[in-house]
């Protein structure tokens, strides 16, 4: 079997979070409200979120600099779609 290199592990340690380590930076009651948010899609994969050897890992540079932008500005809506008529679901 082989070791694990503690160096590299502290190393990585320093930058990157587990769900409940974000979940407390957060101060959110449960670490399932990060995980939802990277279900929604709030992480960006391979730069804020990475999963390694099964467990997701964010990475708190990444993140803290999105917290820091300036705010994207809100998507238009289209205008003039006409609704559906009648009933979507087909049972």
């Amino acid at each position: 079997m082989a070791r694990i290199n503690e160096k590299l592990v502290g190393e990585l340690k320093k930058d990157y979070l587990t769900a409940e380590e974000l979940a407390e930076v957060f101060r959110l009651k449960s670490y399932k409200t990060i995980l939802n948010w990277n279900c929604d899609g709030k992480f960006k994969k391979g730069v804020e979120v990475v999963k390694f050897g099964g467990i997701l890992l964010f990475y708190w540079p990444a993140i803290k600099e999105k917290l820091h932008a300036p705010p994207e500005p809100p998507k238009r809506r289209t205008r003039n779609i006409p609704k559906p008529k009648g009933c979507l679901i087909n049972l």
